[in-house]
């Protein structure tokens, strides 16, 4: 009769408590890894989106207020140069608006503008100047229901959008004009900007 003994190895034992410890760590610090990895990607991720916004308002301004110019020039009850002075004036501070104020500029409002008329209705637009350096007190509002952002504060659901533009202008000679809009807005890692510009001339 053959007896067969089982023979124990002593070197296959379990994970001791120290290597236990070691081992989750290590797994710790990766899933902690990867979750700054993700939340970074995310906050990317709003920023870009945020700049992109900030961007389109920025060159929104500045078509205002080319918009602003081709209808004085082009529908002026006199004649052009008389539609380019007044347009010009509009921005200065002759006008009260301070778009020259480089310190501050101005911002405008389309609320006032019925767009049903036909009459030329964007000069009914208002134009004020900037409380700030950041126009501060101009709060651009965002309307989810018409994916809208304007100055007008009614509407359900209608939030700050943390935005604000300022618009300043440089009369360059007296048939040139350069128009800067900055947009501002506000992140975890403080304050940002944006800028398109243009150059408008004394003809179409």
């Amino acid at each position: 009769m053959k007896f067969f003994l089982r023979k124990f190895n002593k070197s296959n034992r379990g994970f001791t408590f120290v290597e236990t410890l070691v081992a989750l760590s290590i797994f710790t610090l990766s899933v902690l890894a990867m979750i700054s990895v993700l939340s970074r990607g995310i906050a990317d991720t709003g920023y870009v989106k945020r700049k992109m916004i900030a961007s389109y308002l920025a060159q929104e301004g500045v078509e205002y207020i080319r918009n602003l110019r081709d209808t004085y020039v082009l529908f002026n009850v006199g004649s052009p140069q008389e539609g380019w002075n007044t347009f010009q004036s509009r921005l200065t501070s002759d006008a009260g608006a301070n778009c020259d104020d480089l310190s501050k500029g101005c911002y405008f409002d389309d609320q006032p503008v019925s767009y049903s008329d036909d009459s030329q209705p964007i000069l009914d637009m208002t134009i004020a100047p900037c409380n700030d350096s950041r126009c501060s007190s101009a709060v651009i509002y965002y309307q989810p229901l018409k994916s809208e952002y304007s100055y007008d504060s009614s509407g359900a659901g209608t939030v700050d959008s943390g935005f604000r533009r300022s618009i300043k202008i440089t009369v360059v000679n007296a048939n040139e004009m350069k128009v800067e809009a900055t947009v501002f807005w506000t992140e975890s890692s403080g304050n940002q900007q944006t800028i398109s510009s243009g150059t408008l001339f004394n003809w179409i």
